[in-house]
């Protein structure tokens, strides 16, 4: 059985919740539904619940063992309070040999670095353990905080998607950027 990563950060515990976790991970989403609302998809109320996230606990574990994703959490020192969250989904193997990106941080918690501190944890992982080619981070135009992010990490520019997701109910434009592993060197692959 593969073992659950737990990450240490200066600031944050980066790790995979277990189900009896449920109520710090809607507790999260529930202080911050305001602030997601322009970048997430319409959500229905039970998205904000200790059951549903028990239930959607249980589901990031099953796809974890199954290598299919690594839905991160990332808790604050005492382990009580979930601050981030990176989810590294629809892995693939094979040629690709990638995935995507999702990230989000507690309102309270943005602007300091803490985000860039978790992903470049994060993203060292999935490079470094996973040995993954290529994430794929897409955002809208308007979401000007993942773009400064994102571009500091690294990330490329590769395309502009019309109508990509639909996100706070409507069609939105996103830009698609990627980060390939640094160790890979391509140029004699």
């Amino acid at each position: 059985m593969l073992q659950v990563p737990t990450l240490v950060s200066d600031r944050a515990i980066i790790t995979i919740l277990r189900t009896e976790q449920a109520t710090q991970l809607a507790e999260f989403y529930a202080r911050n539904r305001q602030k997601f609302k322009p970048w997430f998809p319409k959500r229905p109320a039970s998205y904000y619940t200790s059951e549903y996230w028990q239930t959607r606990l249980e589901t990031i574990y099953e796809q974890f063992l199954a290598d299919r994703a690594l839905c991160f959490s990332a808790l604050s020192q005492d382990q009580q309070c979930v601050l981030a969250v990176a989810n590294f989904t629809a892995v693939t193997e094979g040629a690709f040999k990638g995935c995507y990106l999702h990230f989000a941080i507690d309102n309270h918690y943005e602007g300091q670095g803490l985000m860039q501190e978790i992903l470049c944890h994060t993203l060292n992982y999935i490079f470094c353990e996973l040995d993954l080619h290529r994430i794929i981070a897409c955002y809208p135009p308007a979401n000007q905080r993942a773009h400064k992010l994102l571009a500091h990490l690294g990330f490329e520019q590769e395309g502009f998607a019309r109508s990509y997701l639909k996100l706070d109910d409507q069609w939105q434009d996103h830009h698609l950027t990627s980060l390939i592993n640094p160790l890979h060197d391509h140029a004699f692959n």
